[in-house]
C-alpha cells in the first residue's frame, strides 16, 4: 500500500468547527455556497522599480479561508531542504544571509542566478502530479487544481489561467515550496552546496569551471520542470569581488554589507511618494513602517553606516518639510508638540527631535526673512526686558538680611557676613520678602530721593509701601469722588467687572487650545452667557452676583486644568500652597498697582467696587482685578502644568518656591501683550492703565474701559 505524507481527508479538514473559526478570525460572516464554489480572482496591476507593471490577483474572502485552512494543515507536515529559506516557518531571508555568510568561507566562486518568471511558469500538470504523491484524498487535489485553473476578471474580461500560481494566493508559497522540492534535493544529492529563496538561487564552487558546471547542471534540472533561468541576471564571481543576494551587497575582502544601491535607492523614492501628501502624524506612522521593517531584516546585516546616514537624512528632510508645513498652515504651533509626536518616530541611525525642530523653525526663518527678523529682534527686545527687570530689581527674601547705603553702593549682609555690593544707580526697586531683615534709614532716604520704590510683603501680604507722588490735585480728588458717588461710577464698575470676567474666560480659552478638554470648555461656555449681562446689571448687588457666579466657574475651570479637584480658593490665612503661592503673586502685583495710582496723584481710598474704608487702599483692590489672571494665573498655572513643584516648611512656602514664583511673575510682567496703547510691557501696562483712568475721571467719560487680554 502507498505511503502518503498527507493522509487526512477532506472532511476531516473542513469541518463546520474549523471553517466557523477561521471566518470569525477573518471578520466574515458566513460563507454562501459549497466549498468548491467560489468567484473569479480580481486582478489588476501595479508599478515595478524598473517601469513594467506587475500583474496581481486577488481572490474573493472564500477562497482565502479556504487555502488558509489547507495551507495550515499541508504546512504541519510538509517538510522540506535545508537548503529552502522560503515561506517556511523558523526560515527568513536573514538566516538565508547568514547561511551564505558561512558557507562562503569554504569556497572561493559563486554562481548567482534567480528563476525566469517563476510563479507564472509553474506548469499545474507536473505540480499536480506531485501533490499526487503527497497527499491521499483526492478531493483535496482536486479543490487545489480549481485553485490552480481558476480564471480572472481583468476589466471585466475573463482570463484563463492553464499555468503558474496566482501572487495573491495564500497557498502559492506553499505550492512553489513543493513544485521546487525536487529540485533541491537532486542538487543535494549531487553534492552540490547552494542556499535558495524562492526563485533567488546562490551556488558555490572552489574553481570557475566547477561553477560552470553546476550552472549546466541546474539548467537542465529546471528544464525538467519547465523553467527556466534569467540571462540577465546570471553571474559567476570570485568571492573577493562584491556580489549580491537578497537585496543585500557581499564585500567578502572588506567584511562588508550593503543594501544594493538600485535598492537602496527605490526605497528612498518609495519613502518620498508614500509621504507626499501625507501630515506630521501620518507621516510618523508611515516613516515607522518602513524603519521597522527595516530593523527587522535590513538592520541585522548590514554594517555600511553611509547608507544607514543617506536613509537617515531623508528621513529627517522629510520630518522637517512635514514639521514647516505644520507650523505655516498653523495645525501645530509649539515647539514642545512637535517634539512629544517626534519622541514615537522611529530611526535608521542617531538621530535627534531637538535637531529637526531647530532646522524646521530655521527654514520657516528663510522663507520671509523679513518677518523672521522681525521675529527674532522681538525676541531678544522681550528677552531685553525680562533680564532688564531682574537686574534692577533687589529682592530680599533670607532672614536676618541687612541692607544699607555707603560709596554710591547698596550694601547687602547676612548675620553680619558680607555678601555682595549693588551699584545704587542699577537698582529700580527694591522687594523686601520677608519681615526679619532690616533696612537703613539713610538707604531709605537715597530711595525717596531717587524715586525708587521699596515694596514690604509678609507671608504673601504687602503691609507697606514707599513710593512718591508725580502730581497731586485736590480738584482730581473732588471728581473721583463724585464719580464713585454718582451713577456714571456703576458704569465704571460694569466695565471694571466686564474686563475681569473676560479676562477669566480668555485665560481658560488659552489653556483649552489644545486641550479641547470638553468639562473645561462648558465652563468657558457658562462664562460666556453671564459676560452680556453685566453690562445690564442695574445695581452693585447684581454685579457681584454676577462676578461670584463667574469667578465660582473660572476657579473650576482652574481646577480642570490643574488637576487640582480638591482645590477651593481662599484669600486671607490661605494653609495650602497653591492659594499661598497665588496670593505671593497677587501681593508683587498689588503694590505695583498701588504705586502707579499714587504716581498718578489718585485716591486710593475711593473705590468703584469696594466701600470706602480709610484703612484699605480699596481703589488697589479694584484695579489689580483685570490683572490678575493675565499676569498672576497664567504664571501660577503654567508652573503646576509644567511638572514644576511649588512646596511648603512649616506651613509656608519655601525660599525655592518663593523664588520661582517671584521669577515668573518678573517675567511675566516683562512680556509683552498687544494693547489699545499698542504692544508693550505688562509693567508699562500698568501706569498707562492708570494713567487713563485717571484721564477719564479728568474728563468725567462714562465709557471708560479697562484692560482685555488677548488669549
Amino acid at each position: 500500500m502507498k505511503s502518503y505524507i498527507f493522509s487526512k481527508k477532506f472532511e476531516d479538514i473542513f469541518t463546520a468547527e474549523r471553517i466557523a473559526y477561521e471566518l470569525k478570525k477573518a471578520n466574515i460572516e458566513h460563507i454562501k455556497g459549497d466549498l468548491f464554489d467560489f468567484a473569479p480572482h480580481k486582478s489588476f496591476t501595479i508599478p515595478k522599480n524598473s517601469g513594467d507593471f506587475r500583474q496581481i490577483s486577488i481572490p474573493d474572502q472564500k477562497a482565502k479561508v479556504i487555502q488558509k485552512i489547507l495551507h495550515d494543515e499541508l504546512s504541519s507536515v510538509l517538510k522540506f531542504s535545508d537548503r529552502n529559506y522560503a515561506y517556511q516557518k523558523n526560515k527568513s531571508p536573514f538566516k538565508a544571509i547568514n547561511r551564505v555568510k558561512h558557507i562562503i568561507k569554504n569556497y572561493d566562486f559563486i554562481l548567482k542566478v534567480d528563476i525566469k518568471d517563476f510563479f507564472d511558469s509553474i506548469n499545474h500538470e507536473k505540480l499536480l502530479a506531485k501533490l499526487k504523491n503527497i497527499v491521499k484524498d483526492p478531493k483535496i487535489i482536486y479543490l487545489i487544481a480549481l485553485f490552480l485553473k481558476n480564471g480572472s476578471l481583468f476589466h471585466n474580461k475573463w482570463i484563463d489561467k492553464t499555468e503558474g500560481v496566482y501572487q495573491g494566493d495564500v497557498l502559492s508559497p506553499l505550492l512553489s515550496n513543493i513544485y521546487m522540492h525536487s529540485f533541491d534535493i537532486s542538487c543535494e544529492k549531487e553534492g552540490i552546496e547552494f542556499v535558495r529563496f524562492a526563485d533567488d538561487m546562490i551556488f558555490f564552487a572552489s574553481t570557475y569551471s566547477e561553477a560552470r558546471s553546476i550552472l549546466n547542471k541546474i539548467k537542465q534540472k529546471l528544464a525538467r520542470e519547465d523553467l527556466s533561468l534569467h540571462p540577465d541576471k546570471l553571474y559567476i564571481t570570485h568571492k573577493n569581488k562584491p556580489f549580491e543576494y537578497l537585496g543585500i551587497k557581499f564585500d567578502i575582502p572588506n567584511n562588508l554589507f550593503s543594501i544594493e544601491n538600485e535598492r537602496l535607492m527605490n526605497k528612498i523614492s518609495t519613502i518620498s511618494k508614500e509621504t507626499k501628501n501625507l501630515n506630521l502624524d501620518q507621516t510618523i506612522q508611515k516613516l515607522n513602517e518602513h524603519i521597522q521593517s527595516f530593523l527587522n531584516y535590513y538592520a541585522k546585516i548590514i554594517n555600511n553606516y553611509e547608507q544607514l546616514q543617506l536613509l537617515q537624512q531623508r528621513v529627517d528632510e522629510i520630518v522637517i518639510s512635514k514639521i514647516v508645513q505644520a507650523k505655516l498652515t498653523k495645525t501645530i504651533t509649539r515647539k514642545k508638540d512637535f517634539l512629544h509626536k517626534l519622541s514615537s518616530l522611529l530611526a535608521y541611525t542617531q538621530t535627534d527631535p531637538v535637531f529637526l525642530v531647530r532646522k524646521a523653525y530655521e527654514e520657516i526663518k528663510l522663507k520671509n526673512p523679513k518677518l523672521a527678523a522681525q521675529k527674532t529682534v522681538e525676541r531678544k527686545k522681550q528677552n531685553f526686558y525680562k533680564n532688564h527687570l531682574k537686574t534692577t530689581e533687589l529682592i530680599i527674601s533670607t532672614p536676618g538680611t541687612y541692607l544699607s547705603f555707603s560709596q554710591g553702593k547698596i550694601k547687602i549682609k547676612t548675620h553680619n557676613q558680607a555678601i555682595k555690593k549693588i551699584p545704587f544707580k542699577k537698582v529700580q526697586r527694591i522687594i523686601i520678602l520677608t519681615t526679619r531683615s532690616s533696612i537703613s534709614t539713610y538707604l531709605i532716604k537715597k530711595c525717596a530721593e531717587e524715586k525708587i520704590d521699596i515694596d514690604f510683603i509678609s507671608e504673601n501680604v504687602p503691609y507697606a509701601l514707599l513710593t512718591y507722588h508725580k502730581t497731586i490735585a485736590k480738584e482730581l480728588h473732588l471728581k473721583q469722588l463724585k464719580l464713585t458717588l454718582s451713577p456714571k461710577g456703576l458704569h465704571y464698575t460694569q466695565n471694571l467687572y466686564y474686563a475681569k470676567a473676560k479676562n477669566q474666560r480668555n485665560l481658560l480659552k488659552y489653556f483649552n487650545l489644545r486641550r479641547k478638554d470638553e468639562k473645561l470648555q462648558h465652563y468657558i461656555d457658562k462664562i460666556s452667557t453671564l459676560i452680556p449681562k453685566i453690562k445690564n446689571a442695574k445695581d452693585t448687588k447684581n454685579l457681584m452676583g454676577l462676578e461670584a457666579q463667574i469667578s465660582q466657574l473660572y476657579w473650576n475651570g482652574f481646577k480642570v486644568i490643574t488637576h487640582l479637584s480638591q482645590f477651593q480658593r481662599t484669600h486671607k490665612n490661605s494653609i495650602d500652597p497653591i492659594n499661598q503661592a497665588l496670593n505671593y503673586g497677587y501681593a508683587i502685583l498689588y503694590n505695583r498697582i498701588q504705586s502707579a495710582l499714587i504716581k498718578e496723584g489718585l485716591n486710593i481710598y475711593y473705590s468703584f467696587l469696594h466701600a470706602t474704608d480709610y484703612r484699605k487702599p480699596t481703589l488697589v483692590f479694584d484695579m489689580i482685578e483685570p490683572f490678575r489672571q493675565p499676569i498672576v494665573d497664567r504664571e501660577i498655572i503654567s508652573i503646576l502644568t509644567k511638572n514644576q513643584t511649588i512646596k511648603q516648611k512649616n506651613g509656608k512656602l519655601t525660599p525655592d518656591s518663593v523664588k520661582l514664583i517671584t521669577q515668573n511673575i518678573q517675567e511675566r510682567l516683562a512680556s509683552f501683550t498687544k494693547t489699545k496703547y499698542g504692544k508693550t510691557t505688562y509693567l508699562n501696562l500698568i501706569h498707562f492703565e492708570m494713567n487713563a483712568l485717571k484721564k477719564a475721571i479728568e474728563n468725567e467719560d462714562p465709557h471708560h474701559t479697562f484692560f482685555i487680554a488677548k488669549y
